[in-house]
């Protein structure tokens, strides 16, 4: 659970939240292997989202906020990739999507070249293949409730390979 979870760096958002919940760091590492091998699962490695999926259905179970969480996963993905499939409980992925302000704020923003200043004018014509934008019903960082717009530039990474994320205004 802890190499797959935790030295991964590919959960931190939804750790940050789901940790707290449980007495220690260890009791919720236990539970969550435990949980895994009640369902079945005996390694997270054979699907990209089965690890995600682990987690939702321990939360679900466990009576969590399941909804703060699915945002917090949701966020966590796009830090590591452009998403081109999500699993079934994201159903907000595509729904919470506003194409066109995201377009416009990419194509229309006098700023974008100090927002993204790493990217060449051919790249700058692409940027819809590039970054990715989603629209949070909270912010991932703070649980603050309200709307908040993040641009992942998966150009830029930090040293665990987590794209910057940047809060824009749509």
């Amino acid at each position: 659970m802890t190499e797959i979870y935790y030295n991964s760096g590919r959960y931190q958002n939804s750790l940050a939240f789901l940790i707290p919940l449980f007495p220690t760091p260890f009791d919720f590492y236990l539970e969550m292997h435990s949980y895994s091998v009640k369902v079945g699962v005996n390694s997270l490695s054979s699907s990209k989202h089965l690890p995600y999926d682990l987690l939702m259905r321990f939360a679900s179970e466990n009576n969590i906020d399941c909804e703060t969480l699915k945002w917090l996963l949701l966020f966590d993905m796009l830090l590591h990739e452009r998403l081109r499939s999500v699993p079934s409980w994201l159903e907000c992925f595509s729904d919470y999507e506003n194409k066109a302000r995201k377009m416009n704020f990419l194509t229309k923003n006098p700023n974008i070249r100090d927002i993204l200043p790493g990217y060449s004018d051919n790249e700058l014509k692409q940027l819809t293949k590039l970054v990715s934008i989603q629209t949070f019903p909270l912010n991932p960082k703070t649980l603050e409730f309200g709307e908040y717009s993040y641009l992942f530039d998966y150009k830029q990474r930090d040293l665990d390979g987590h794209a910057k994320a940047i809060l824009i205004t749509l």
